[in-house]
Formats: C-alpha cells, sequence, structure tokens
C-alpha cells in the first residue's frame, strides 16, 4: 500500500496513524532488538576490559537525546494540551536529569569510589530508580493514551503547568539522588563489591522487566498512532537492556552490561528520531496542504484572481477574473490586460486610496467599484487585494462578481417599494419591538402616516406610541397586551387613536409575540390598519337599516292607520258578542232558581269573545310597536292566515272573495314574522284598494304558496283589478312612486328591501285576463318545525 499523507484532523503524533510501510520497519527494528538480545544473551557473562570512561561518555548521549526528546514532547504538549503527552515528556525528562547524579556517582569515572559522596549502593541504587521510574511513565502514558483534551473550566496556565511539571521532575531527582547519597546505608544491597551483582539487585532487575512489560501490553492493547507504536518499541528495549545487564551478567564490565547501555541508547533515541522525522513530515506536508489549498481556490473559479504589479500590469489571472471581464488568455499573455485600463475614470480615486493604502500596509480594504469588460459594458465587482511583501512590487488581487447581488438588491429594493404602495393602498402599517430593549427596530412608511409621526424624527419610542392610544381605549388595549404577554400568544385588539390636532382614527392591530425557548420575549411585530373608513362606513351601514326599520314603523303604522274603521268593527264585533252573553247570564242568575248551566254556558262565551279580542289587539299591536328585527322559525301558512283575519273588514267592505291556495303541511320559514306579515298586509291591501275601483266583473283575491324552481317558498298576490300600466312596470318599486291620491309611495319600496334581507326576491307581474300579480320567495329551511 502506498503511504498516505497525514489529513487535516491528524495534526499530531497522538492521532498520526502508522503507515503500512512504518508498520514494517517498527516490527523490523522489534525483531532485531529480539535477534540481537538472542545472539548475546548466552554470552553475557563474558567478562570484558573495564572502560572508565565509558559510562559518562555514553550517558552523555542519552543526556543530550532525552532532553532533546522531552523538549519535543513539552512542544506537542503546548499545542495539544494532552496528559498523557505531559507525563511522557516528564518521563524523558526525568531519564535525562537522573543521567547527572548516575555518571557523577558512577566508580572510576570521575573518582575511584564517585562523586557526591557516593557509597556502594549508590550508582546502582539510583539506576535502578532510573530503570523503575521511565517505564512507569511510558505505562502512564497508555493509560492516559485515549483521553481527549479538557482543560476543565478554569484552564491553567501553560507556563505554569509546564514549569511546575519540571520543578517536580527536578526535585524528585534531586530527592532520589539525596537517599541515594545519604541514606547509602539503608538501601538493599544490590552490589557485593564494586563489580559483583547481589541476588538483590536480580530482584530489583525483575520489577523494573515487570512494569517494562505491563507498558509494553497497555501501549499494544491502546495502540492507534505511530509514537504508540515506537514507543512498544521502546519499553521492549528498556526490558530486554535490564535483562541483559542484570539478569544474565553477574556484574558490571562484562558483555551484557556493555550491551544493555546500547539498548539504554536504542531506547533514548529512538523517539527523538521519529518526532524529528514524522515533524518535518508533518511540516512538509501542512505546506503542500497550503499550496493545494491556494491553487484549488484559484482553479475553483469562485473568486476572480489575477496577480498584477503596481505598474498596472496583470501577470496572470484565473478563469474566474477572464470570464468577468470577458477578456482571454491571449490578452493576458500578451499583456494587453491591465488593470488600469479595467477602471472607469469615476472610480480612479479609488484606485489612488487603495495603492496608498498598499504602500502603507501591503494591502487594501475590499471595496465595491466597477470593471470595464472588454466589450465597453461595466460589471459590479468587490475588489481586495494583498502584495507578496511588503515593500514588493506585486500582489494579487480578488474580485467578486456583484452583478446577481446588484440584481437581488434592486428586486429588493422594488419588492419594498410594491410593499409600500400596497400598505398605503391597504392602510395597513407594520412595526418590529426589541423584546429586551424595548425600543422600535422598524416602522413602515404607512405605520408613520397611520400615527402621525415624522419619519424624519426617526424612530418613536414605545411611550410616543402608548400617548396617541386614545384614553377611553388606553387602559383596556394595555390589559390586553399584558394578558397576551403572561400566555405567551397573540393577540388581536381594535381602538382609536387621538393624533395631536384632534383626529380620531380607528385601527386593528393584529401582534406577534416571538419567544426564546426560556419563555425570554424577543421581538414584538404588529400590524396596524387603519380602519377608519369601514368604522365609518359600518356606521353609515346601520344609520340606513335603522331609517329602513323606521319607515317600515312608519308604513306599518299608516297601515293600521288607514285599517282603523275596520279594526274597530273587528274589535268592537266581539265586545258586543261578549256584552250580550254577559246579559244573558245575568238574565239566567236572576230566574228562580237561578239556571246555573246556562250561567256557566254564557260566562263560557264572554271568555272566549275576550280571548278573540285580545289576540285582534294583540295582532295590531305587533304590527304596531317600534321593536329590532328578531329572525325565528315560523310555519308561514299560519302567518298567513293571520293576516288574513286582520284585514278580513276591509275584504268584506269591499265585497271581495278570498280564495287560498297553500300547500300541503308545515312550511316552516326563518324571518322576522312581523315584517314579512307587513309584507303581506301591503300586498293584501293594495290589491283590495286597487279592486274597489272596479264596478263591472267580480272582485277576487287569490292567494297561493308554492316550491320555487331554487327549492325556497314563493307565495304569489293575485288581484282582478285595473292592474299596471306597462309603462309604469319598472317604477312600481321606487321610493316615492305612487298613483294613489294618498300616501307616500314607500310601501313597495320597504317590501322589496324586507324581502331582499331576507334573502328573497319581489317582483310584480300581469294577472290575466287583469289585474296583477305581486309574487316574492324565500329560502326554504332545512329542518323542521
Amino acid at each position: 500500500m502506498n503511504e498516505r499523507a497525514p489529513t487535516d484532523a491528524e495534526t499530531s503524533l497522538l492521532s498520526l496513524p502508522p503507515t503500512d510501510r512504518q508498520t514494517r520497519w517498527a516490527i523490523a527494528v522489534a525483531a532485531c532488538q529480539v535477534v540481537a538480545f538472542a545472539l548475546v544473551a548466552p554470552f553475557a557473562r563474558a567478562q570484558l576490559a573495564e572502560i572508565s570512561a565509558f559510562v559518562p561518555a555514553f550517558e552523555g548521549v542519552i543526556f543530550v537525546t532525552d532532553l532533546v526528546t522531552s523538549v519535543l514532547l513539552f512542544s506537542q504538549f503546548a499545542i495539544y494540551r494532552l496528559r498523557a503527552l505531559l507525563v511522557l515528556a516528564c518521563g524523558y525528562l526525568f531519564s535525562a536529569l537522573m543521567i547527572i547524579p548516575h555518571a557523577l556517582t558512577f566508580p572510576g569515572a570521575f573518582s575511584p569510589t564517585g562523586l557526591l559522596g557516593a557509597g556502594l549502593q549508590t550508582t546502582a541504587s539510583l539506576y535502578w530508580f532510573w530503570h523503575l521510574l521511565f517505564p512507569m511513565a511510558l505505562l502512564g502514558y497508555g493509560l492516559l493514551r485515549n483521553e481527549e483534551s479538557d482543560p476543565g473550566p478554569v484552564e491553567p496556565s501553560l507556563l505554569a503547568v509546564v514549569v511546575g511539571s519540571c520543578a517536580l521532575v527536578l526535585a524528585l531527582v534531586c530527592g532520589l539522588t539525596l537517599l541515594a547519597t545519604a541514606g547509602n546505608n539503608y538501601l538493599p544491597v544490590l552490589f557485593a563489591d564494586r563489580v559483583g551483582f547481589t541476588p538483590e539487585a536480580r530482584l530489583a532487575a525483575a520489577t523494573t522487566m515487570l512494569l517494562s512489560a505491563s507498558a509494553v501490553a497497555v501501549l499494544w492493547l491502546r495502540r492507534r498512532s505511530l509514537l504508540d507504536q515506537w514507543l512498544i518499541i521502546v519499553a521492549l528495549a528498556a526490558l530486554l537492556e535490564m535483562a541483559l545487564g542484570s539478569i544474565f551478567v553477574s556484574g558490571r564490565f562484562s558483555l551484557g552490561f556493555y550491551a544493555g547501555r546500547l539498548f539504554s541508547l536504542f531506547t533514548s533515541t529512538i523517539v527523538l528520531v521519529v518526532l524529528l522525522v514524522e515533524t518535518m513530515r508533518f511540516h512538509a506536508h501542512v505546506a503542500r496542504s497550503k499550496e493545494r489549498k491556494i491553487r484549488r481556490l484559484v482553479d475553483a473559479n469562485i473568486l476572480g484572481i489575477c496577480i498584477a504589479n503596481l505598474e498596472g500590469a496583470i501577470i496572470e489571472a484565473n478563469e474566474a477574473f477572464l470570464r468577468m471581464v470577458q477578456y482571454s488568455r491571449e490578452d493576458v499573455v500578451s499583456r494587453r490586460l491591465r488593470w488600469t485600463d479595467l477602471t472607469p475614470a469615476e472610480w480612479r480615486e479609488q484606485n489612488e486610496r487603495s495603492v496608498a493604502e498598499l504602500h502603507s500596509t501591503g494591502a487594501f480594504q475590499p471595496v465595491e467599484k466597477e470593471y470595464f469588460r472588454k466589450n465597453g459594458s461595466r460589471v459590479p465587482v468587490l475588489v481586495g487585494g494583498a502584495l507578496f511583501e511588503k515593500s514588493g512590487n506585486e500582489g494579487v488581487i480578488f474580485a467578486l462578481d456583484l452583478t446577481e447581488r446588484k440584481r437581488a438588491e434592486e428586486a429588493l429594493r422594488r419588492d419594498e417599494a410594491w410593499l409600500a404602495q400596497a400598505q398605503r393602498l391597504s392602510h395597513i402599517g407594520t412595526w418590529v419591538l426589541d423584546g429586551t430593549t424595548k425600543h422600535f427596530l422598524y416602522w413602515s412608511d404607512e405605520s408613520y402616516h397611520i400615527w402621525g409621526f415624522d419619519p424624519l424624527r426617526g424612530l418613536p419610542s414605545q411611550g410616543d406610541m402608548w400617548e396617541r392610544v386614545h384614553p377611553d381605549d388606553r387602559e383596556r388595549v394595555w390589559g390586553e397586551v399584558q394578558e397576551a404577554l403572561r400566555e405567551k400568544r397573540d393577540f388581536l385588539a381594535e381602538f382609536k387613536i387621538l393624533l395631536p390636532d384632534g383626529t380620531v382614527k380607528y385601527l386593528e392591530g393584529n401582534t406577534h409575540h416571538e419567544f426564546s425557548r426560556l419563555g425570554a420575549l424577543l421581538e414584538v411585530i404588529c400590524t396596524n390598519v387603519d380602519v377608519t373608513e369601514r368604522k365609518r362606513a359600518q356606521d353609515e351601514r346601520e344609520r340606513l337599516r335603522q331609517l329602513e326599520a323606521d319607515l317600515a314603523h312608519i308604513n306599518r303604522v299608516s297601515i293600521m292607520g288607514e285599517m282603523a274603521a275596520s279594526l274597530s268593527h273587528e274589535i268592537l264585533q266581539p265586545i258586543a258578542t261578549a256584552r250580550n252573553n254577559a246579559r244573558a247570564g245575568m238574565r239566567f242568575l236572576e230566574m228562580n232558581p237561578p239556571n246555573l248551566s246556562e250561567v256557566r254556558e254564557a260566562l263560557g262565551c264572554v271568555v272566549r269573545d275576550a280571548d278573540r279580542a285580545k289576540d285582534i289587539v294583540g295582532r295590531i299591536r305587533s304590527q304596531i310597536k317600534r321593536a329590532p328585527p328578531q329572525k325565528e322559525r315560523f310555519d308561514l301558512h299560519e302567518a298567513i292566515n293571520e293576516v288574513i283575519v286582520m284585514v278580513r273588514s276591509a275584504i268584506a267592505k269591499n265585497a271581495i272573495s278570498v280564495n287560498t291556495r297553500l300547500m300541503d303541511g308545515l312550511v316552516p320559514v326563518q324571518g322576522d314574522r312581523v315584517q314579512l306579515q307587513q309584507v303581506l298586509v301591503n300586498l293584501i291591501l293594495n290589491a283590495v284598494e286597487a279592486m274597489s275601483s272596479i264596478e263591472d266583473g267580480t272582485r277576487e283575491l287569490s292567494i297561493r304558496t308554492e316550491q320555487s324552481q331554487t327549492g325556497g317558498i314563493l307565495v304569489a298576490v293575485h288581484d282582478s283589478g285595473p292592474g299596471v300600466d306597462p309603462v309604469n312596470l319598472e317604477r312600481v318599486f321606487e321610493p316615492f312612486y305612487t298613483t294613489k291620491t294618498s300616501g307616500i309611495g314607500m310601501g313597495l319600496s320597504i317590501c322589496q328591501t324586507i324581502i331582499n334581507g331576507h334573502g328573497g326576491r319581489l317582483w310584480m307581474s300581469a294577472n290575466e285576463p287583469r289585474g296583477a300579480v305581486f309574487q316574492f320567495t324565500l329560502p326554504a329551511v332545512q329542518e323542521n318545525l
């Protein structure tokens, strides 16, 4: 498999996975270590010459490598803040610092018994401490390996962490050195003499080997990165070093002793080599990655990019730039394309300011301007640039085509103008209030017009707006606002406003409250509709309805006045009958003995006559009294029969015969009973009056009901009078039109208004062979009475 370059997410040795090639190298190195150990182990006890300078020289190299490795690991920790790196860095620093007292106290290196007051066990104890704690650092790294960077709620100072860690390691080294020198007599006996080991030394070596083996196991189980892989090799080398230097030998200066030090050097240098190689490899990758990204940006043609000099020549340009200005690459190669020629005259001053900014800062801030295209047309652009070197002559220019944005801005301005015009025509204003600051964010032009504020004086305050709410409505509207806020809902309110000039306007406000997830008010968005004209129209319609009701009432009273003579006869007849029956009852009481059965019958007749008179008066009162329309369901046939009884005297007086042809059963309708009876009274009395002038022929009045073609009810009143002149047919229902010598001509007009208000239609036609027919329809009621 080919070697894989690290991705952007793999920026540290802890996250950089090893390639197959690197894994093979690590296996090969581990195998070489094991083979070398196997070759040397049988001869490890072979005693070689004592070279006293070997240890300080050899350990000087290890000191440098461990110290450099520690510095590199601390730098990695400073970047990624991972505790595993901090522990590993402290382990290598501890290894480097332990070399100093170990070399100084080694017998024969600087003095026969060693410096620092060293005893027989000092050097061996320091070596044991050194090789005991370093595998512990590898083990600690392995245990913290999968921990994410988490500085906690309060991130400590990086310098404090690094300095503190170094101080702790230094204190530990000093403490162990003091223990190994001053406490020499209290330490385990690891050397019987200057060269030979004791059994305790092998036991101490076994503890360090156990820790190294544990580190190998933990690192193997948690391995993910290149660093993990090489630390396994380091732990293995530490294990083999202790085996050769302490287990398979009997003392110092043997083949195993010298070979163990070579393993120690390998332990010290391998991580340093890996760190240096991978760091250089990573930085090379970063440089190549940046170059690729820049090239990708140029080739993506998202932005127009060109390289130019301060004299005006464009040296190189990508396709996006050439497409923007409609030049070809040949124009660039021939140096015919110059950025100074692209700029219209009105933008030359801006060019000079940008060049001055380049000289002073090395870059100029993006500005909006225009470029000439090759065909002479213009393209709006956003241009920015920078010099490659602050004092250099060449730089890069970035240009963004603003054509689409300018079109969108123009469309937005056009839409805003249309919206403002629509709001003016519909008298709808809009405003937005910030829920936190309670300051207005926006007022539309129509809002200023409705509320009477001057837009030149800026946004009004909330207090200014509330002062213009009419005093009669202010408290009510404020209460509705607070209730809507408590319930976190929108609300609709109708109220009046009072302008400074005394003008009163009627508004309809529809308010939306925008809340956060925690319930805090974010924004208030409101539309105000000026319904003043609508309110006035409603008042005018109400006034006209009241006028129609008054005219209808006047008409009913007028009709009742015209019927006064016949109505008085209707009332007097039951009264006279009741009086006669009362006198008869009195005579039956005066008999001896009184005839009580006859008295009872006479009094029953009196009661029936009184009820009859009461019904007649009730019907008259219902026609005369002034009451608002009340629609209810009732039987149309019952209402017709009541009207016939009401006008019976007028019919009888004019010798008119009445013929009714009503539908079978009940005919339920929905409407105002009094108003519909008023229509019937008008139509019947008009027919009676028309037929009163007929000398020859019969006088017949016919009333019929049937189902209309639309499924409703049709009522027709036929008369055999002289009819209506065809010339005047269209004027019959006009207000104040009449052919009578008396009357004001409002009866039929009012009848037509009543029928229209009930959803029906009233019209007139000729009756055959003579007379007129007045017909009206009413909608049917679906439910039965």
